[in-house]
């Protein structure tokens, strides 16, 4: 005994050579069918194409353009140069060296940070040795009433 669907959506079941139509079963309408033996299996799966990739509508966070990292090499570099002319050349050396620091990590070029260093430390000697004429020199004797 064998079972076979017909086009029409009737069971066919032939059985001793005549054929005979039944109505479908509630297991033949969810879409199994019925062997010869009487037992049901599942269709086999139809082969449809993978669902499409998901496209958002907008890029992922992290894909526009991110602000650098601050860099201070220039900030520390000019800082350093400025504070070394005009006021204490000691805050142009401490910048100067920070800004070297900050190449040196960032990979960038520390030739500002070596210009302020190096302007500080001058102008630090040069204050220096001025200072050690003018003692030996006598020139802050004016301070001294005694003579």
């Amino acid at each position: 005994m064998s079972g076979l669907r017909s086009a029409q959506g009737r069971y066919l079941r032939e059985e001793a050579g005549d054929v005979r139509t039944e109505p479908l079963r509630a297991a033949d309408r969810l879409g199994f069918f019925t062997t010869g033996d009487g037992g049901t299996e599942p269709p086999a799966t139809p082969a449809y194409p993978p669902p499409p990739e998901y496209q958002p509508a907008y890029p992922p966070p992290g894909a526009y353009a991110v602000a650098p990292s601050s860099n201070n090499t220039q900030l520390f570099g000019i800082l350093g140069i400025v504070f070394a002319v005009v006021c204490c050349p000691l805050l142009g050396v401490l910048f100067g060296w920070l800004s070297m620091n900050e190449a040196k990590k960032t990979g960038s070029d520390a030739t500002i940070g070596k210009v302020a260093l190096w302007l500080g430390l001058g102008i630090c000697a040069f204050l220096a040795v001025g200072a050690v004429f003018a003692v030996c020199v006598g020139g802050l004797g004016a301070w001294n009433d005694q003579y």
